[in-house]
C-alpha cells in the first residue's frame, strides 16, 4: 500500500477500489460514490469439518466458536475489522488462535485448514474467489481446495470501496467524472450484479475449480 501511494505521488493515476480512511484522504482524492460494496471477512473452513458445521448457524459468533475450543488461523499484520480484531486479541495467548507469520495468508491458511491444523480462517469471499480462480489457472499452484464460507456476527456486513485518484487538479477532475458514471442506475446495477457473482465462493468452485 505504501508503494502504491508513493507511485500515485509521482504522476496521474487512479485505483479502482480502496477502503476510505481519513489518513488516505490526506494523500488521494476519493470518489463519493462507491465502486464496489462487498462483504467483509467470512469464516472459511472445510466442508469435511462436521463438528464445526454443526456449530455454525445464521447467528454464529466468532467469540463463541473460540470459547467452544475451535481454532482459527489468521495472517500476521492483517486487520479483520475493529470488533473482530478485539476478539482475536482477547484469545491471542490461547491455543484458539494460530497466527501465520506472513500477511500473504490465503494459501498457507487454506493449507492449514486442509491438514486440520486449524478449524477455520477468516477472509473476504471475493479474495478467496480471486485466489481460487488463479489456482485453477495455474498461477498459484496445482490444486484448489474445496472450502465453505459463512458470515459471522461480529464482522461488518458490507464494506464500501471507492475509486481513488492522485491528489492534484487532474485527480480532482477525474474523480468528478468517475462519480458521474458511478451514480448512473445501469452502472450501479451492473456493479451489484458483479459483486454478487464474485461473492459466491461456492459458485466459483462449482463452475470454475472443478
Amino acid at each position: 500500500m505504501a508503494r502504491l501511494f508513493a507511485l500515485m505521488k509521482t504522476g496521474n493515476y487512479c485505483v479502482p477500489g480502496l477502503i476510505r480512511t481519513a489518513e488516505r484522504e490526506e494523500v488521494v482524492y476519493f470518489s463519493e460514490q462507491p465502486s464496489a460494496v462487498l462483504e467483509s471477512s467470512h469464516l472459511v473452513y472445510s466442508p469435511d469439518n462436521r463438528k464445526l458445521r454443526e456449530a455454525i448457524d445464521d447467528k454464529v459468533s466468532l467469540a463463541q466458536l473460540l470459547d467452544a475450543g475451535f481454532v482459527v488461523g489468521i495472517g500476521a499484520g492483517i486487520s479483520y475489522g475493529e470488533e473482530t480484531d478485539r476478539i482475536i486479541q482477547r484469545y491471542s495467548n490461547s491455543d484458539s488462535v494460530i497466527r501465520h507469520p506472513t500477511p500473504n495468508f490465503l494459501a498457507p491458511m487454506l493449507s492449514m485448514i486442509e491438514i486440520k491444523r486449524v478449524d477455520f480462517s477468516l477472509a473476504p469471499p471475493w479474495a478467496l474467489t480471486w485466489f481460487l480462480v488463479n489456482q485453477k489457472n495455474g498461477l498459484g499452484g496445482d490444486s484448489a481446495p474445496m472450502i465453505v464460507t459463512h458470515p459471522f456476527r461480529e464482522a461488518s456486513e458490507k464494506i464500501n470501496y471507492h475509486v481513488v485518484c492522485t491528489k492534484n487538479a487532474w485527480g480532482k477532475k477525474a474523480v468528478a467524472m468517475i462519480d458521474e458514471v458511478l451514480a448512473r442506475d445501469d452502472i450501479r446495477q451492473a456493479l451489484a450484479r458483479n459483486a454478487q457473482i464474485w461473492l459466491s465462493t461456492t459458485k466459483v468452485q462449482e463452475k470454475v475449480v472443478k
